[in-house]
This record gives structure tokens, sequence and C-alpha cells, in this order.
């Protein structure tokens, strides 16, 4: 499995190089993962130190290609809309009862400990692409600071938002 994952990692930090350097890639998948994988990489930008260690990249030797950082995942709200819950909600429904406000968590190479399915689900592709060196995301126009990202997660009833900011924690590689 660390093979398969090391495959898809390298190729969507390759595949963002050539973006960044100008060069169109067209990478073919008939997988929907592997698709939405390849999208990605319109995310989110690597940082120039990152562009420099795959630029000299020595395939005869084991290499790091980027240093993966640890991301904090800061709960700055949970939120609760009353009326639409009223209008459509199973009677009974309440705001999350697994996050509360102020809770951080720190994701390595997988989902915090206590950290909510499907919350991770929806902002796992920016905790990912923070960890692997992301500075902006999509056209420098969303959040002011490099390395940080505000998002919430896909329940429309009881959505909860994050703060995502990239630590300089390096996680130990399992792909080297």
């Amino acid at each position: 499995m660390q093979q398969y994952a090391l495959a898809v990692v390298t190729i969507c930090r390759l595949l963002r190089r050539d973006l960044q350097r100008g060069i169109v890639d067209i990478p073919g998948a008939s997988n929907p993962k592997h698709m939405n994988e390849s999208i990605s990489i319109f995310d989110y930008e690597l940082s120039d130190e990152n562009l420099k260690r795959i630029a000299t990249l020595n395939r005869n030797k084991k290499t790091q290609l980027i240093l993966m950082k640890k991301v904090k995942i800061t709960v700055l709200r949970c939120t609760f809309n009353e009326d639409m819950a009223k209008e459509y909600a199973e009677p009974g429904l309440k705001p999350c009862s697994v996050l509360k406000e102020g809770q951080v968590f720190y994701a390595g190479l997988g989902k915090p400990e206590g950290f909510c399915d499907g919350a991770w689900r929806t902002i796992h592709p920016y905790v990912f692409a923070l960890a692997n060196g992301a500075n902006r995301f999509y056209f420098n126009d969303w959040v002011r600071h490099d390395g940080m990202a505000i998002t919430c997660c896909n329940d429309g009833l009881r959505p909860v938002f994050f703060k995502l900011e990239v630590t300089d924690e390096e996680i130990p590689s399992p792909f080297v």
C-alpha cells in the first residue's frame, strides 16, 4: 500500500511542478479516485523549496521528494442552521457532538485520533496539500496568510469551520 501511496504522491507533485512551469501534462486515469487526485493539483502551489527538491531528484538513489510537515487543525466554529434543520432535518438533530470550538488536532500521515470521519473526508485534500508544501490555494485570493486554509465540513445543517496551518514539524516519510 505504501508503494501505491508513493506513486500517487509523486505523480501529483510532478504534475503540479509541471503546471507551475507552464508545461501541460495529460494524465490518463479510469478510476474516479485517481482522476480526483490528479485534478487536486489545481488547488495548491508547491513552495520554491519543494520545487528545488524535485528538480534535484536523483532517481538512482533513495531520496525524499518533499519534506512533509504536520498540519495544525483548529476548530474555529461549530454552527447549527436551525431554520434549515427545522425544515429538513430529522427531529432532534443537534449541533455537532464530535467536535468542539477551540479543539486542536495535529495531522501527520492520516486522520488525527478523535477527529470526525465526515469532516476529515472534506478537509483532507487541504491538509495533504499543506503538508506537502502548498502555500496558497486557488488564485491567491482566498486566505491572505501563506500555509493556511480556512475550510469547513460539508454538513449543511451543522457545519464546523476549521483553520488549517502548516507547522515546522517534519513528518518522517514512509516513502523513503
